[in-house]
């Protein structure tokens, strides 16, 4: 009796053993391909051209890009695999439209909650949501090897020129973007993670307010991103 009482504290205490070690805290690096659309939208009328109809939506700059991240994944409870995801990654895009050119780059700080599914042995799934916090470090526009940024002051004054722009008041893009995360990983081996992220801003990434011919009108450029991830945990 004393046996059968010892063995099973022992299979006991492995099987708690096994589940405290996969809901451990842990760490992650990743790199990321990206595919992100800046969709352009307007109000006015200027040079009688209704913004709004011109920018129905159906202007979209297609832009490819990458980034490298790695995050700390924080154990909420130890009864389950609950983790709060913390991290940084850097995030460069680059696209074109028209014969315009467009390159970002950016530091993202995504915060998120997953929960890891166990399928079979070796293998999990791991939704999530969350917050990414953004911020710009490089906007910039041009064409014919020519650039302009969008968080200068002169060049945005030298675009607005050439727009016909006549209050000349300069609005730079935002350093600051608010957006979500949402996603899912595929955890493999315990180390491995294939995922994939859906990533909207909830702040547009440039917002212009200004009035051509004494008419006001409205510009502003939103970012969203889709990508696929490989990370290794540790």
């Amino acid at each position: 009796m004393k046996l059968k009482t010892l063995l099973i504290s022992v299979f006991l205490l492995g099987t708690v053993s096994v589940a405290s070690a996969q809901n451990e805290s842990y760490g992650k690096v990743y790199a990321s391909f990206n595919l992100a659309g800046v969709s352009l939208k307007g109000g006015g009328v200027v040079s009688s051209v209704d913004i709004a109809k011109a920018t129905n939506g159906n202007d979209n700059v297609s832009m490819n890009g990458f980034n490298v991240g790695l995050l700390k994944g924080i154990n909420l409870t130890k009864s389950a695999p609950l983790f709060l995801e913390i991290g940084g990654e850097v995030n460069y895009l680059a696209g074109s439209e028209q014969m315009v050119d467009f390159k970002m780059l950016n530091f993202q700080v995504p915060v998120n909650l997953t929960y890891r599914i166990p399928v079979c042995d070796g293998f999990a799934i791991a939704p999530y949501a969350g917050l990414n916090f953004k911020v710009n470090i490089l906007g910039l526009v041009g064409s014919s090897g020519v650039n302009y940024s969008l968080f200068s002051d002169d060049d945005v004054a030298l675009v607005e020129k050439y727009l016909g722009v006549k209050n000349y008041d300069p609005q730079t893009a935002n350093r600051f973007q608010l957006g979500m995360n949402a996603g899912v990983n595929f955890v493999i081996a315990k180390k491995l993670c294939i995922g994939y992220r859906f990533q909207p801003d909830f702040i547009d990434y440039y917002k212009y307010d200004f009035i051509v011919d004494k008419y006001p009108a409205s510009l502003s450029l939103a970012t969203s991103s889709h990508s696929i991830s490989i990370g290794y945990i540790f």
